[in-house]
């Protein structure tokens, strides 16, 4: 299974099991592995969105360009890629320091 998901500050993280970074200025699609889980129990992640194993990271964040960093119309648009009806849905917003 993979997330939507995003840190909780101003800094990126690295999951050296699975190699895949998260962003440290927009939501990133990462798959689900012990690192993070226990980085979201400590706070320093949030999941935005469960997302199909076929979702990558580079799609994000084409739909990140597209929205001129928007944050919610780019997790809006983006999931409405895999479950139409989340479209119609406001995007979920996490609870950022610094925001």
């Amino acid at each position: 299974m993979k997330l939507l998901a995003e840190t909780t500050g101003p800094f990126g993280l690295l999951d050296l099991s699975t190699g895949h970074t998260l962003n440290s200025v927009r939501p990133s699609v990462i798959p689900r592995s012990g690192f993070i889980d226990a980085r979201i129990a400590l706070g320093q992640i949030v999941k935005v969105a469960d997302v199909p194993d076929d979702a990558t990271d580079d799609e994000f964040e084409a739909f990140w360009k597209d929205s001129d960093g928007d944050r919610d119309l780019a997790v809006a648009s983006f999931l409405s890629k895999f479950d139409p009806d989340a479209a119609k849905e406001p995007a979920a917003k996490a609870q950022r320091k610094g925001k």
